[in-house]
């Protein structure tokens, strides 16, 4: 898995050009990105739920 910690400690070595480690920081957006949908997606699923358990919820008490 990508380390962030190896990225920044790379930037030293390479002397702080952008190009020289730019293929890191795209794995590394991909990787916020991807994580950040799938988070997304997971709360997106637990709000549906919550949600049809109170229509539920006030069909009984009707």
């Amino acid at each position: 898995m990508f380390n962030l910690n190896r990225l920044i400690r790379g930037m030293r070595y390479r002397d702080g050009e952008l190009t020289a480690y730019g293929l890191e920081v795209g794995a590394l957006l991909i990787i916020i990105g991807v994580a950040t949908l799938f988070i997304g997606l997971l709360m997106f699923r637990e709000v549906r739920k919550v949600n049809s358990i109170g229509i539920q919820n006030a069909d009984l008490r009707s």
